[in-house]
């Protein structure tokens, strides 16, 4: 029976062990995934303070100036960033806190959002056909009738 037991133990402490490597995985996945998209949204952040920068200079009038908007971004998203590599790098130290903590910040899909209108160019091609023009899947088979004067 002890033989049994000592199999029994010996597996459970494995599957335990096991189980904890692919959370810590998981944990440091998720703040890769944070620190990646973190950059991501201060890359766009720095290019669209430096496009006003850059039109500022050319002397060309920007419908809006967004600049105390965006520098409040770079501010937040460094601040996050910092937290999520001390995050990571004392979850490789120690392994995942006990209590884990989520690693995203809440607010960070809206600044993200926000950033991301930010960084769009101003100009906005639409795409416009003549008032006439327009065929929908039932026209597109019947040749339109122009009104004859």
């Amino acid at each position: 029976m002890s033989i049994i037991n000592k199999v029994g133990d010996t597996l459970s402490h494995s599957v335990d062990v096991i189980k904890e490597k692919n959370r810590k995985a998981a944990y440091l996945n998720r703040l890769k995934a944070v620190i990646r998209s973190e950059e991501d949204l201060l890359q766009q952040a720095f290019a669209a303070l430096g496009k006003q920068y850059f039109n500022l200079l050319e002397g060309k009038k920007t419908g809006k100036s967004d600049t105390a908007e965006l520098t409040r971004i770079i501010r937040d998203c460094k601040e996050r960033l910092q937290r999520a590599r001390e995050r990571y790098d004392y979850a490789v130290e120690f392994g995942v806190p006990e209590e884990e903590e989520e690693p995203v910040p809440a607010a960070e899909e809206q600044e993200a959002k926000e950033a991301e209108d930010a960084a769009a160019e101003e100009d906005i091609t639409i795409a416009y056909a003549a008032p006439g023009a327009e065929a929908s899947a039932d026209d597109s088979k019947e040749p339109k009738e122009s009104p004859q004067e």
